[in-house]
């Protein structure tokens, strides 16, 4: 079973650009999806879309998942749709992205069962995690090959810095160079993390 890593961090704080920076440096395509807000709105709030991590792709209805901030009863049946059909296309590649995961997903048994059998699986996986509280990211948190970074404003300058080191499929969560570990402990280390998240089993990042 491979290792995987998953940033995790107050909304806006940096996480899919820090993401962005880690994937800049791995080789190859990668599998996997993000979520991009699409050219709609309503109430104010954007519409959310589901596409393929390798890029390319636009927003559209076919990938539309939901407008931020409203309830929908059918944001689970287009999780279970769009979703598990992005990641069964994603087969063969050396690395999978889930840019991001968050509660919303909690109700799409489909897609849920294949994000975890993902995470049993060969792949390494780099991920972003919203900050909150789910059964489903309880369990994406607790599965013995998920490692957790922690991206705080206090940190993402330094992390984006050292983005290149920070995964590769063979050692995610580094150190890949000498006096690495040592950085990350004095300069890395973010405030404590908030209720929601509290009780985890952290990565070497996180402390």
């Amino acid at each position: 079973m491979k290792q995987h890593l998953f940033l995790i961090g107050h909304k806006g704080v940096g996480k899919t650009t820090l993401l962005h920076r880690i994937l800049q440096a791995q080789a190859g395509p990668c599998g996997g999806f993000s979520t991009v807000r699409g050219p709609w709105s309503f109430g104010g709030h954007p519409s959310i879309h589901l596409v393929h991590a390798e890029g390319g792709e636009k927003a559209t209805l076919a990938n539309y998942l939901f407008f931020g901030g409203r309830r929908d009863p059918y944001i689970a049946a287009r999780f279970n749709r769009i979703g598990v059909d992005v990641m069964s296309n994603s087969c063969g590649h050396t690395l999978l992205v889930m840019d991001e995961l968050g509660p919303r997903e909690s109700g799409a048994e489909r897609f849920c069962e294949e994000i975890l059998g993902a995470l049993d699986g060969e792949i390494p996986i780099l991920g972003v995690l919203q900050q909150a509280e789910a059964p489903f990211l309880r369990r994406v948190i607790e599965h013995p090959a998920v490692h957790l970074l922690c991206v705080t404003e206090e940190n993402r300058e330094t992390l984006g810095a050292l983005a290149p080191l920070l995964f590769t499929p063979e050692l995610p969560c580094g150190p890949a160079l000498p006096g690495l570990a040592a950085l990350t402990l004095t300069r890395l280390t973010p405030p404590p993390l908030p209720e929601a998240v509290q009780a985890l089993r952290l990565g070497p990042f996180v402390h």
